[in-house]
This record gives C-alpha cells, sequence and structure tokens, in this order.
C-alpha cells in the first residue's frame, strides 16, 4: 500500500511540474489542466493521504497558492494582525492603514470586515490585559468587561485612590464618562475594586 502511494505522489508531483506550476500551485489551475492519464485528481489525492491541498502540495515540496486575505479563517486573520499591530506598535485604525502592505498581513479593511475593527481591538486588549496602544472602545463595552479592564490595571499597579484612578494614563482605565455613565463616577468604581481585593 505504501509503495502504491509513493508512486500516486510522484506521478502528482510530475504532472505539477509538467503543468508549471510549482511555485504557485493552484487547486483550480490543477483541475482545469491535469490529465487523468498521468495522475489522480486532487479529490481522490486528499482523500487517500487525508491532507488539505495546502498540506498536500507542502508535502511534495511546492508552493501552494495562497488565499486572498478576505476568505482566510476568521482567527488567522486576528492572529497575524495582532502580530503586526505589536510589532510595529499601532496606536489606532490609521496607523494600521499607514504601516500595512496588505500583503503580508490582512489590510485594515479586512479587519474590518471579517472580525470588525472594534471587535478585533477588544480581542487584542483582552489578549494583553490592557497593555495596549490604542484607546479601548469603553462605549462597545459591558460593565462586567469595563471593570475586568479596570482589575487589569489595578493588578499590575494598585490605585492609591478614586484621584488616582482618574489621573492614571492607562487605556485599561475608563474615560471619565464612562466611569460616571456606567459606575457612577471613579469614586464608586474605586470602592468596587477595593472590595475585588478583600473578597
Amino acid at each position: 500500500m505504501k509503495a502504491e502511494l509513493e508512486k500516486i505522489i510522484d506521478e502528482f508531483k510530475c504532472e505539477i511540474s509538467r503543468i508549471g506550476i510549482e511555485n504557485d500551485a493552484s487547486k483550480t489551475k490543477f483541475n482545469e489542466l491535469y490529465n487523468p492519464q498521468n495522475s489522480h485528481s486532487p479529490s481522490y489525492l486528499m482523500g487517500a493521504l487525508d491532507m488539505t491541498w495546502i498540506e498536500l502540495i507542502t508535502y511534495c515540496g511546492f508552493k501552494a497558492k495562497s488565499l486572498p486575505w478576505k476568505n482566510r479563517p476568521e482567527n488567522e486573520i486576528y492572529t497575524v494582525g495582532a502580530r503586526f499591530v505589536e510589532e510595529n506598535n499601532i496606536s489606532c485604525g490609521a496607523d494600521y492603514v499607514g504601516k500595512c502592505d496588505n500583503i503580508n498581513y490582512p489590510s485594515y479593511w479586512v479587519i474590518c470586515n471579517n472580525i470588525g475593527w472594534r471587535k478585533f481591538i477588544i480581542r487584542y486588549a483582552y489578549d494583553h490585559k490592557g497593555l495596549m496602544n490604542f484607546h479601548m472602545p469603553w462605549a462597545e463595552l459591558t460593565n462586567a468587561q469595563i471593570l475586568e479592564f479596570t482589575i487589569f490595571e489595578d493588578d499590575r499597579n494598585r490605585f492609591e485612590s478614586s484621584t488616582e484612578m482618574s489621573h492614571r494614563k492607562s487605556n485599561s482605565v475608563p474615560n471619565q464618562h464612562t466611569a460616571s455613565d456606567r459606575f457612577g463616577g471613579y469614586k464608586n468604581l474605586f470602592s468596587i475594586i477595593v472590595r475585588r481585593r478583600k473578597s
């Protein structure tokens, strides 16, 4: 069985080379141009080897055609976009647009359409416990989420008072409007934080 599979793979590799798509192996292009007398179909090969097209192509030593960012899984878009944000100290959407090449990393618009820019920021904020250059989109957060980010900040550097909290320069501390609207002011928010320390 192993020898038969190796023969099938060798035939497939020869057909890839004959077609001339070694460096940009598109499944669509292969299906259009391959000769069934020379190689099995992609579906057969993928099933026999229990591999995706990209895994099959990589296993055979070729380069698969990359999917456009807009067609990639949301988690991949987030992971690569978040890495770009961290590596380039991105502080806002305009900063992302200005620095991103849109080839090696998903564009701002791909993130907006596939994830949502604010959702992306909030997820990034959670992953970094509020340590980021972005301004937090407080209006999009629940009270529980706001409190959680404030706790992240208190865990890093304890608040001494509600006044000190209001002057803390951190994206993890809600602005005055949010503190007043959601908790009745910094004094009440500080009291919640202090009670949480004692629990």
